[in-house]
């Protein structure tokens, strides 16, 4: 594990220190931070009022400290000194760091979890209100405030799709035929299973666009980390946009009803058979395939990440 994790793509780092300054002129602070979850740890993605040297560096073990803790799903508001001292979870860790010129100290601080699609997956840390140059009480008010601001924000993390993936959200696509009979295999099977591990899932017709469909499936192909393919009835357009995933070396999870919907050329392939009388089974199968793929993505990216280090040692 580094001691400095990897920088976030420029339109995440913007958005983050956005919302920073956003909560600190919405409450009226000093100083604001973002937390995102990286592994089993929570490290500091952006700051206003702290010192620029602790991002990307300050970092805690879930449930470490007030930070983690407030990472576990817990709401935190303290309104002196004290209060913040005597919490069980108290650990002051860059304390000597986040006020650099030593004339200050966190008087008062709200901390809240960051959810993304119902999960947490970081927290905002709000330090200091000061009216007129006094520190004064964060309220319950201010509280609901920054729980709206949040909810914002992960809306908005949500409908951008290159945000989701910036902090490991993986896209699904799922290639399904045009027909009424599989309504509830996607909105009551493969989505929920989707959703179930924290991923993100769309079939084409849930986008709107304005260009050709085909040109449009290519895309999401292109963009998917996983796809999942619905072969039942052996429709020509699923096979030929799934030879298309398999060209590009996409992982591509092959779902059918039966197992003659499978072309002879795609058996030896792991695929998933399904009852339609028993959706919640195949959601089952679904969910512990695609863990199954994103631990083996999450291996090769490390091993490519070993590999490239190695690279730079040896060639600097």
């Amino acid at each position: 594990m580094t001691d400095h994790a990897p920088p976030l793509p420029d339109d995440f780092s913007r958005l983050l220190n956005i919302v920073c300054k956003g909560a600190v002129d919405l409450l009226q602070a000093e100083a604001a931070a973002v937390y995102l979850k990286q592994d089993e740890e929570v490290v500091m993605r952006s700051a206003y009022g702290y010192s620029e040297t602790l991002v990307g560096r300050a970092r805690y073990r879930l449930g470490e400290g007030i930070t983690g803790w407030i990472a576990e799903g817990n709401e935190f508001k303290a309104n002196s000194r004290r209060e913040i001292v005597d919490h069980p979870n108290h650990k002051g860790k860059y304390d000597a760091e986040i006020w650099t010129d030593g004339m200050h100290d966190c008087n008062s601080l709200l901390g809240l979890p960051l959810y993304i699609a119902g999960e947490v997956y970081g927290l905002i840390k709000v330090e200091n209100k000061t009216v007129d140059g006094y520190c004064v009480p964060f309220t319950s008010i201010d509280l609901d405030h920054l729980r709206v601001f949040l909810r914002a924000i992960s809306d908005a993390i949500q409908a951008n799709t290159e945000l989701m993936s910036a902090i490991g959200r993986l896209y699904v696509f799922v290639m399904i035929p045009f027909d009424d009979k599989f309504r509830n295999i996607y909105e009551l099977g493969i989505k929920p299973a989707v959703q179930a591990v924290g991923m993100q899932c769309e079939k084409v017709d849930d986008i709107e666009f304005d260009d050709d469909i085909l040109r449009q499936i290519y895309m999401c192909i292109r963009r998917a980390d996983i796809v999942v393919s619905v072969m039942t009835d052996r429709n020509p357009n699923v096979f030929y946009e799934t030879g298309y995933s398999h060209a590009l070396g996409k992982p591509t999870v092959h779902i059918a009803e039966e197992k003659k919907d499978i072309p002879f050329n795609l058996g030896h392939y792991n695929h998933i058979l399904y009852n339609p009388e028993n959706i919640p089974d195949m959601t089952d199968k679904l969910s512990r395939r695609l863990i199954a793929v994103k631990a083996k993505l999450r291996d090769e990216a490390a091993a490519l990440n070993s590999i490239t280090r190695a690279w730079y040692t040896t060639s600097g």
